[in-house]
């Protein structure tokens, strides 16, 4: 029976419902796409907040959002453009991801590296008086908020720069925008 209602329930992905962080229900109700100097990037929010900030890398992506006005679509895309723009935001868009609460911590770690600088996976596990690493790159690959939750600013102890969810080359020119300045060697590109 469990397994019929899971199958059901990832179904209705298609439709804005979605089953995450093993048991919470999210719906999407307004999508839209911004336009960045990096490519098109989703947004995705539910009453709440925002819940999804990707890059989409599909060049037929019809914008299926609503055409009403959505104020956290809108401050999502205001603070995108401060952010393209070179300058540092002064807000942050109200967020709605899903995630365990460990998950939340780790994100909210991550949101207090300032811009123009680097933590590794060891320092935010550190942080958090967590023994292991493994479980921070857990929980910032299952960040769907890229960017305002900037996972791209967390590298390797080896100051590799190891994945990032957008790619790695644009992990690469979001650091560059942000003044940090990278070496690139082929070594970076390890997953």
């Amino acid at each position: 029976m469990l397994e019929f209602i899971i199958s059901a329930l990832k179904d209705f992905s298609d439709n804005n419902l979605y089953y995450t962080a093993g048991k919470v229900f999210k719906m999407i109700i307004d999508r839209s796409i911004y336009d960045s100097p990096l490519g098109k990037i989703l947004l995705q929010s539910t009453e709440a907040g925002l819940f999804g900030l990707n890059f989409y890398n599909k060049d037929d992506f019809a914008d299926s959002g609503s055409k009403r006005k959505n104020n956290i679509i809108d401050s999502a895309k205001r603070w995108l453009d401060i952010y393209f723009s070179g300058k540092e935001p002064d807000f942050t868009p109200p967020i709605d991801a899903a995630g365990t609460e460990f998950y939340h911590k780790v994100w909210k770690a991550v949101q207090e590296i300032p811009r123009g600088q680097t933590m590794t996976y060891h320092q935010i596990a550190e942080k958090l008086n967590c023994r292991c690493a493994l479980p921070i790159g857990r929980a910032l690959a299952d960040n769907k908020v890229l960017i305002i939750i900037p996972c791209h600013r967390v590298i390797g102890s080896n100051g590799d720069l190891r994945g990032y969810s957008g790619g790695l080359e644009r992990k690469i020119k979001l650091l560059s925008l942000e003044g940090v300045k990278i070496e690139v060697r082929e070594k970076h590109f390890v997953s």
